[in-house]
């Protein structure tokens, strides 16, 4: 994994930590972009996605976090 892609997941995490969700799906959307399966952002995607009704877009990136990595939705 590329330092700037672990640079963009702590920030994400920190943003998202500090309740600031829109600015941590931004990165973690840039994330997701140069690593498409990307278990992490595929579930805060995902949640963000429900949060905000977009249900079918929840479950597709839910449901890839959860193919790749069953331990996901613990």
């Amino acid at each position: 994994m590329s330092s700037l892609r672990e640079d963009r997941l702590d920030e994400a995490r920190a943003l998202l930590g500090a309740g600031r969700f829109d600015e941590a799906e931004t990165l973690y959307a840039a994330v997701l972009d140069a690593t498409p399966d990307h278990v992490e952002a595929l579930h805060v995607l995902g949640l963000g996605a429900l949060r905000s009704g977009r249900t079918a877009i929840a479950a597709e990136r839910l449901s890839r976090a959860v193919q790749l990595d069953p331990g996901t939705a613990a």
